[in-house]
C-alpha cells in the first residue's frame, strides 16, 4: 500500500501495530514480563486509535487528544463495540499514567488474555 493512499489514522494504527509486533517478536529475548510491559504501553494507544477510526466512520480524522476523547465518548455506549470498550476500561485503569513493573505487566497481560 502506498503511503500517499494511506489515511493518517490508518498509518498511526499501523505504526502502533508494528511496535506491538516488534515487542512480541522479542518475547524470547526480553522474557514474557518485559515484553508485556512494553506491549501494555502501546495497547491503550492502539485501542483508542481504533475508537478514533470508528468515530470517523472509517475516514481520516485529526489525531489529537480532543479527538480521541470524543471518539471514546462516542464508542462507549455502542453495544457493537462493548468488548473494545471493556478492554479500553481495563487498560485505562491499569496503564493510564504510569508504567507498571514487569511482574505486574505480565499478570495484567495474562488477565487480559483470559478475559478477552
Amino acid at each position: 500500500m502506498s503511503t500517499k493512499a494511506t489515511l493518517r489514522i490508518d498509518q498511526q494504527i499501523l505504526n502502533i501495530d508494528k511496535a506491538i509486533c516488534r515487542h512480541i517478536e522479542q518475547l524470547e529475548v526480553l522474557g514474557r514480563a518485559a515484553a508485556s510491559q512494553d506491549i501494555l504501553k502501546n495497547l491503550r494507544d492502539f485501542v483508542e486509535h481504533i475508537m478514533l477510526k470508528v468515530y470517523a466512520y472509517g475516514g481520516d480524522i485529526k489525531d489529537d487528544w480532543d479527538a480521541i476523547c470524543e471518539a471514546v465518548k462516542y464508542v462507549k455506549p455502542l453495544p457493537r463495540w462493548k468488548d473494545l470498550t471493556r478492554f479500553h476500561d481495563l487498560l485505562q485503569i491499569s496503564v493510564s499514567h504510569y508504567t507498571p513493573d514487569e511482574e505486574s505487566s505480565e499478570r495484567l497481560m495474562l488477565k487480559y488474555y483470559v478475559s478477552c
